[in-house]
């Protein structure tokens, strides 16, 4: 820019509008930031329970993996950036849950009094196989997000690259890597780690003897009653699942498909008529931009400095009748107010400009579709399609929150239809000779050709230009009859006058009209909206004028296709997941027992929402697509458990009682790391993550209400399905009994 300003008149600035470098670096500085921040938590949360060297080697797998999974990004075809930084932040609790099962039950082994070398071969050993389960349910979790079409699963096929391969140098480092450096001390580790273990050796004795503590007596008892009274529990368990249902049913949490973000650019489009002058244009970008310093001047004099960075504006980019005027705002940390209503404020300071066609404030960004609502509508006549559209569109204004509300046509020139009148047709015209005297009286027509050098000239005989300059002209046309008769234009033939479309759209050959518009989702929903159209509206033009056809595009198609994409992709999900454990467990009964903690997950993942005071969206569905193989693994190694309690020949409630226990710090502590790992991300103000949060809020408290979940319910669940083996089981051995006896 330096170089070029050299070269430019003085009267010239140039000046950097739209620096998308700016957005990727903070988004990048933001996702690193909240990546460290949650590292550190995670190691917090080990060393407040676990052996400071313990927590070190455990925590060292998460570098370890990370490592692994830029090494493996190129041939993935995944470049650094906000998805994939986004995808390590949600791995970076899960990724320890692995190593910490292991870990600590090598540090159990320990417990027992055997060395070190024989713990950590015996540790791991012995909880190996479901550990690998556990990754591969993690895994196939994530496989939906692959069955996305189109470009939402082009962007969020990242977090399945990232996370599979991180997850599998995981597995690696946990069963190898983790084993071997438990087995000995490493002096020089210890060295650097005794100072920070001294600190927190305090903390570490009373949160570490305080979980033991829980985990041998309140939590017995509890688990104990639980035990006695399962089929209550069982039964407050579903009480909890239908209450979600009918929070999402009846509204109470909306669904939005794409979040829409505040964003510090604030546009308005306005279009006029085709063919408006454009010093017309002009005076209106004018009344744009008087009102935008004006407001922007109430906001200076209200936070005591300026709120905007600049204004940019222009006439004629799309056609003399369009205009444009941006205003990029401070960011809000720095603003503090909302775009979004700076918007409002605009937009009516603005009023009401006559002969307008649309006007369009943008305020908010969204991946989806650029509108909420776009609505396809068809009919065999286009006259009756145009009333059609006015009359949705005036009826569409009185929903509360939508705004923008516009159509697809879009008028060109005017035109002047012509069609033969009686006395033309008396006189023997016919429409070929009146079009082709119109067309050579106007455009002309060829009469010679010569060669001028190596050039062919084409000599072309029309009126002179004062003789077809207006209207009047065409109507005043002198046309000659083939009996020779001479009259005007307008006395042979009947002249319409209208507008001709710059386009006209068809689809499956019916010639369509698209009604869209943008919807608040502050005061309503898009599905709310949708529904609303569908049930009342709709069915009440359909009745008038029974051709009308209609169809929703726009977002709605793009959710249609996403969420039909997910459905697939998590019945193959479903599937696996449980084949993977039917194959750990051979039964076909147990599995369900762990596959039961998923819509508590969900009940989690909802009540998250709710607290953090956020919509429903797709990113939050794929939040609880990616929890479904997350929280069966402490249920899995818990059913594990039981079942070699039962092996060695302990009684139902024993095996079940002391496995509870047993498997009590390490399901807490796993889903501590993954909860805090998460933590810095559920409250960033930063715009930059907004639309990446509800996946984050889904597995966060999904994980955390689960582990309630996991720690009663799956227990209780168990020994229910033991009492219907029991009473089938008699049933059986009555029916042989009766057989022996005849």
């Amino acid at each position: 820019m330096e170089e070029i300003k050299s070269q430019l008149p003085s009267s010239i600035e140039m000046q950097i509008v739209n620096d998308r470098s700016l957005v990727l670096r903070d988004r990048i500085n933001l996702l690193m930031k909240n990546l460290w921040l949650g590292l550190g938590l995670v190691f917090l949360t080990l060393a407040l329970f676990l052996r400071i060297d313990l927590s070190f080697w455990i925590m060292m797998g998460i570098p370890i993996s990370f490592a692994g999974a830029l090494i493996a990004m190129p041939s993935l075809d995944t470049t650094i950036n906000m998805i994939s930084l986004f995808a390590f932040i949600l791995v970076l609790g899960i990724v320890v849950d692995d190593a910490i099962v292991v870990g600590e039950n090598i540090f159990a082994h320990q417990e027992m009094g055997k060395t070190n070398i024989n713990a950590a071969v015996d540790g791991a050993i012995e909880i190996g196989p479901p550990v690998l389960i556990t990754i591969l349910t993690t895994i196939a979790a994530f496989i939906p997000i692959y069955f996305i079409p189109g470009v939402t699963g082009n962007i969020f096929a990242n977090i399945p690259n990232v996370l599979i391969v991180v997850l599998l140098f995981s597995l690696i480092e946990a069963m190898l890597i983790l084993p071997g450096h438990l087995s000995h001390l490493n002096r020089v580790i210890s060295f650097f780690l005794a100072p920070l273990g001294k600190i927190l050796e305090k903390p570490r004795n009373f949160f570490g003897s305080g979980l033991v503590w829980i985990s041998q007596k309140p939590f017995r008892k509890i688990l104990g009653k639980c035990i006695a009274y399962r089929y209550a529990v069982f039964a407050f368990g579903i009480f909890f699942i239908l209450l979600c249902v009918g929070l999402v049913s009846g509204g109470h949490l909306r669904f939005t498909f794409f979040p829409k973000i505040d964003r510090d650019r604030i546009t308005i489009n306005a279009r006029m008529p085709f063919g408006t002058p454009v010093t017309v244009s002009r005076e209106i970008e004018s009344k744009m931009l008087r009102s935008a310093e004006k407001l922007l001047q109430e906001y200076e004099t209200e936070v005591g400095f300026p709120v905007y960075q600049g204004i940019y504006s222009n006439v004629g980019r799309k056609g003399g009748h369009n205009t444009s005027v941006r205003i990029y705002l401070k960011p809000l940390e720095e603003r503090g107010f909302a775009s979004v209503e700076f918007s409002r404020k605009w937009r009516k300071m603005i009023g009401e400009i006559p002969g307008i066609e649309a006007l369009n404030v943008r305020a908010r960004r969204s991946m989806g579709s650029i509108y909420d609502i776009d609505l396809q509508l068809s009919h065999p006549d286009p006259q009756i399609l145009l009333r059609i559209v006015e009359q949705l569109k005036e009826d569409f204004a009185e929903y509360p929150g939508v705004s923008n509300i516009e159509d697809s046509t879009e008028d060109g020139k005017s035109e002047v239809q012509l069609s033969l009148s009686p006395a033309g047709s008396t006189l023997g015209l016919s429409s070929q000779d009146l079009t082709q005297q119109v067309r050579a009286s106007f455009q002309g027509v060829s009469v010679s050709k010569f060669l001028r050098g190596s050039d062919e000239v084409n000599i072309k005989l029309r009126l002179p230009f004062d003789e077809r300059r207006y209207q009047r002209d065409l109507e005043d046309l002198v046309i000659l009859a083939p009996g020779g008769e001479r009259l005007p234009l307008r006395q042979v033939a009947e002249l319409k006058y209208g507008q001709s479309y710059s386009s006209i759209r068809r689809v499956d050959s019916r010639r369509i009209i698209s009604v869209r518009a943008l919807v608040d989702s502050g005061i309503s929903n898009t599905g709310q909206v949708k529904r609303s159209l569908e049930e009342e509206l709709l069915p009440q033009l359909i009745a008038k004028y029974p051709q009308l056809q209609y169809t929703f595009e726009g977002s709605h198609r793009a959710q249609t296709n996403t969420m039909a994409g997910i459905r697939q992709g998590g019945i193959v999900a479903l599937v696996l997941i449980f084949s993977l454990l039917a194959l750990q467990f051979r039964s076909y009964l147990q599995p369900f027992i762990i596959m039961s903690a998923i819509p508590f997950g969900f009940v989690g993942a909802i009540l998250g929402h709710l607290i953090l005071g956020y919509n429903l969206s797709i990113i939050s569905v794929l939040g609880l697509v990616a929890l479904t193989g997350i929280v069966v693994n402490d249920s899995l190694i818990l059913v594990d458990f039981i079942n070699r309690a039962r092996y060695r020949g302990d009684a139902i409630i024993q095996a079940v009682l002391e496995s509870g226990v047993r498997r009590f710090r390490p399901i807490v502590l796993t889903t501590l790391t993954t909860f805090f790992g998460l933590l810095p991300m559920l409250f960033e103000q930063s715009l930059q993550a907004r639309f990446l949060i509800p996946m984050a809020i889904s597995l966060a408290f999904g994980v955390l209400f689960s582990t309630f979940v996991i720690l009663i319910l799956t227990p209780v669940l168990y020994v229910i399905l033991e009492d219907f083996k029991g009473i089938f089981g008699r049933k059986t051995e009555k029916m042989a009994v009766k057989e022996k006896l005849v």
